[in-house]
């Protein structure tokens, strides 16, 4: 009888992070070596907002494997307590919540001039009419394929990093010839 080969070990989730974030460095010498890992400033964070736990949870497992740092959120205003002490590359939320709701929150973050610069990716199985005035910054009906929808995440959470870098700038700019 032939001895059957066991499975592979998954990947260790250190490893993982450090492929999927570009981070890895060379030479490692320890697997609890932390210095290895991505620093969690060089991580795109995002705030997660969607009234059903499993779905919250299994988001939260997929994007946090992914390299993410993953905040939760189980409705609106719980996602505005949230902001008042942690502002994330992008809020990803659904659209139909109770106590708030989707379209709530992001017109509540229109209307707050230091989360207006926050991309909102609204992720629901409702669609939303061509006829309604987005406050939002992309939309993705469920079920939405993993790679789109991995790849919406990366995209916007680059280009709000991007942005950020360039606000950063102009003040530095603007403290530099004397103007702020």
């Amino acid at each position: 009888m032939a001895l059957k080969t066991p499975p592979a070990l998954p990947e260790p989730i250190d490893a993982r992070i450090a492929r999927v974030t570009g981070k890895a460095r060379e030479g490692r010498k320890n697997q609890n070596d932390l210095q290895n890992l991505p620093r969690l400033d060089d991580m795109y964070s995002l705030l997660l907002v969607d009234d059903e736990p499993d779905i919250l949870a299994a988001w939260q497992f997929i994007l946090t494997s992914e390299g993410y740092d993953v905040r939760c959120a189980h409705n609106g205003a719980e996602a505005l307590d949230t902001l008042k002490v942690h502002l994330p590359d992008l809020v990803i939320t659904d659209w139909t919540m109770p106590t708030m709701n989707g379209a709530e929150l992001c017109r509540r973050l229109g209307a707050e001039p230091r989360l207006t610069t926050i991309p909102v990716l609204v992720h629901s199985a409702v669609p939303l009419g061509d006829s309604m005035h987005p406050t939002w910054t992309r939309f993705l009906q469920k079920p939405c394929p993993l790679p789109l929808f991995l790849s919406t995440v990366g995209q916007l959470c680059a280009e709000q990093r991007a942005a950020r870098r360039a606000r950063l700038r102009l003040v530095a700019n603007g403290r530099a010839a004397g103007g702020f």
